[in-house]
């Protein structure tokens, strides 16, 4: 019996956070997941992976040197407007959220220290959604 292979393209996500420690530990959870991850650790690296390939989605720290994690995001959003834009982080306040998520510049926020389940189900549920597909 042949196997069916999908003709589905792998997504793109691009993580973006200047802690080591953090891009660490994010890699080594989304290693077996069925994404091509891209990790970066500031703005200039993102802009330079958004330019170069289609990102379907990217995550990024808020408190980065430089431009900070909504300025990316929001930067994002005018630009590529079809990426998925998600926060992880550990120091916004609801306010500076709610007006992010309110101005679309950011379609989700993850908390840190984030669950690993919780960090994947809401990678998958947009992705799902983005693909037209119900999550």
């Amino acid at each position: 019996m042949a196997v069916e292979e999908s003709t589905e393209r792998r997504r793109t996500v691009l993580i973006v956070d200047d802690e080591k420690l953090i891009l660490n530990a994010l890699q080594r959870l989304l290693r077996r997941e069925p994404y091509d991850v891209i990790f970066v650790e500031n703005s200039r690296q993102a802009y330079e992976q958004l330019n170069a390939r289609s990102i379907d989605m990217i995550i990024s720290d808020y408190r980065m040197p430089g431009v900070n994690g909504v300025e990316l995001l929001a930067s994002v959003r005018e630009k590529y407007p079809r990426v998925l834009r998600v926060l992880l982080t550990g120091s916004l306040g609801h306010d500076d959220f709610a007006r992010a998520r309110q101005s679309g510049d950011v379609e989700a926020f993850l908390q840190k220290p984030w669950g690993n389940a919780a960090l994947l189900e809401e990678m998958k549920r947009l992705l799902d959604v983005q693909a037209g597909r119900t999550a």
